[in-house]
């Protein structure tokens, strides 16, 4: 997807203030909150789930569904689409009636966050061709469609849809070799950047007097990243979902501060070693050179199960949450409805995590075949 290099600040007042000239005044000023079981419930029935994120957002914007058609799409299968996130059109059925279409594709089926801030972005476009409200420029149309789910209350949606990589562990090996390396990667659903479209929900928090206190209270952790805000701002009263995230958040950055720490340590203590690697790089023979371009192949394949890993694994845990409140109350039968798919997700990340350490033992062995290259 391709984006606009530059977003004036001058365009982005001007779209705001036609949005809010023309959008109804029922749907602004206040935010949708997703309770636990707009994204919980999604893991019982990947496609009712789907439909009831749906029909939440239908009813949010005080729209009826009009026979919209709601379901997941494999990009292979439907041509001219490429590998789009998904997409709104009209088609005909077999009376030659029009019926409106928004396709999820399926690729990003496993993550209910990623599925719901899909949603909400092509919701947005039935909403406002509904409302006759389109930019000539499909580009421009596009940002306007992003700032419309911040101006509708949608934001929240759209920003747990978000995701950020650091590649940290990595950058702690390759200082242990005296190299210097960072990278981060982030995942989002729409024109403008993950941290531009923050700063331009963070406004429409302020304008309306909403305490980023509520809003973390439904927003995942490492969503709040792309929203400015103070290191001290926390989530005031988080959803059972979000608490089991920040949980998880909480416990994966002190394993990451002991790490950190631990190699601080050991870069003092040997700190002519750093010095010694970087003069010893300045000529790197053939073999360095395909060794380091190994390595880089390899970690990238480690960043992309890394994330397949996380997310499933957050998928998981918000199912275990979801089932300890079905069997704390009772309810054997939506119990029972979630123990198949949660046996068959944790199979699944058994095997994707046998996998990730088979590959991270491959990137060690070239690492240390890089290491003694350079003695």
């Amino acid at each position: 997807m391709s984006k606009l290099k530059t977003i004036s600040k001058k365009w982005v007042e001007e779209k705001n203030n036609f949005l809010k000239n023309n959008l109804p005044k029922n749907v602004q000023r206040r935010i949708f909150y997703p309770d636990n079981n707009f994204y919980t419930f999604y893991y019982s029935d990947n496609l009712k789930g789907l439909r009831y994120m749906a029909a939440q957002i239908f009813a949010w914007l005080n729209i009826e569904a009009n026979g919209c058609i709601v379901d997941f799409y494999n990009g292979q299968d439907v041509k001219g689409m490429g590998d789009a996130a998904g997409f709104y059109t009209k088609i005909k059925d077999e009376n030659s009636e029009e019926k409106e279409v928004i396709f999820i594709n399926s690729k990003h089926k496993s993550d209910s966050m990623a599925v719901g801030a899909i949603l909400a972005h092509e919701m947005m476009h039935l909403y406002l061709f509904r409302l006759g409200l389109k930019l000539e420029d499909t580009q421009e149309n596009e940002l306007l469609t992003d700032l419309a789910t911040i101006n509708t209350g949608l934001s929240i949606l759209i920003l747990n849809g978000m995701s950020y990589s650091s590649q940290w562990w990595l950058t702690i090996i390759m200082l242990l070799l005296g190299r210097l390396y960072w990278r981060s990667e982030q995942l989002a659903f729409g024109y403008f950047k993950p941290r531009q479209y923050g700063r331009h929900a963070l406004e429409y928090f302020k304008e309306n007097n909403l305490k980023l206190g509520d809003i973390f209270s439904h927003m995942k952790p490492s969503s709040r990243f792309f929203v400015p805000h103070f290191l001290i701002a926390r989530s005031d009263n988080p959803t059972p979902l979000i608490k089991s995230l920040e949980k998880q958040h909480r416990k994966s950055n002190f394993i990451k501060g002991g790490v950190v720490i631990a190699v601080i340590a050991v870069i003092m203590y040997f700190g002519n070693q750093n010095n010694n690697s970087e003069t010893s790089q300045t000529n790197l023979t053939p073999e360095q050179t395909t060794l380091g371009s190994q390595i880089d192949d390899c970690k990238s394949e480690l960043n992309s199960m890394e994330s397949t890993v996380n997310s499933d694994q957050d998928n998981l845990n918000s199912m275990d949450n979801e089932m300890n409140t079905y069997n704390q109350e009772g309810e054997t039968e939506n119990y029972n409805s979630l123990v198949s798919p949660y046996n068959s997700l944790l199979t699944k990340i058994k095997s994707e995590t046998s996998e990730y350490n088979q590959k991270l033992t491959e990137c060690n062995n070239l690492i240390d075949s890089y290491n003694t290259s350079l003695k």
